[in-house]
């Protein structure tokens, strides 16, 4: 095999790996979490990559109850509320 093809083959084995391992760390391993990963092998460290509900937003996005695409938590009255 060609020595350059080796070294390409080489870098783009350890970046899928790199990659990978990266992505699988990095996942949300709290059951109370909107995105909880049954499968995470490592937690982010304290969790600091889950998405929880809260009073601005639920698990498929911002609570916006006047349907406006503006969440609720983020409107001025007068300026970004059409009311």
């Amino acid at each position: 095999m060609n020595p350059d093809k080796k070294l390409s083959l080489s870098f783009i084995l350890i970046f899928l790996i790199s990659f990978f391992s990266f992505s699988q760390g990095n996942e949300c391993g709290d059951i109370a979490a909107c995105n909880y990963n049954e499968n995470a092998i490592e937690t982010c460290l304290n969790n600091d990559c889950c998405i929880y509900e809260d009073e601005c937003n639920t698990c498929d996005g911002p609570i916006d109850l006047n349907n406006n695409n503006i969440g609720d938590c983020n409107e001025v009255t007068g300026c970004t509320d059409p009311v």
